[in-house]
């Protein structure tokens, strides 16, 4: 019987004060692993073929859903402005 791939799949936020570094116990076997991500983790305890991760708009672009809006604000404001709305 052929052996499917591992996919992995997971998703990363953004933390404001950065992210600490953490030891992870591999719960399948004897192990712990010393990293910043889960993600790094993962990879080191299964070994998948693919890994995904999917970023939260804010861990994308690093600012916050606040300071978006905020800029969206003061970005309308000023186009109104000169628009001469």
């Amino acid at each position: 019987m052929t052996q499917r791939p591992l996919k992995a799949i997971s998703f990363l936020g953004f933390n404001k004060r950065g992210y600490q570094e953490t030891t992870y116990v591999n719960p399948v076997q004897l192990g712990e692993f010393k990293t910043k991500f889960v993600q790094e983790a993962l990879v080191q305890f299964y070994q998948p073929d693919t890994l995904h991760v999917l970023l939260t708009k804010t861990a994308e672009t690093g600012i916050s859903d606040d300071e978006m809006e905020a800029k969206s604000r003061i970005t309308m404001a000023t186009l109104l402005k000169n628009q001469n709305i």
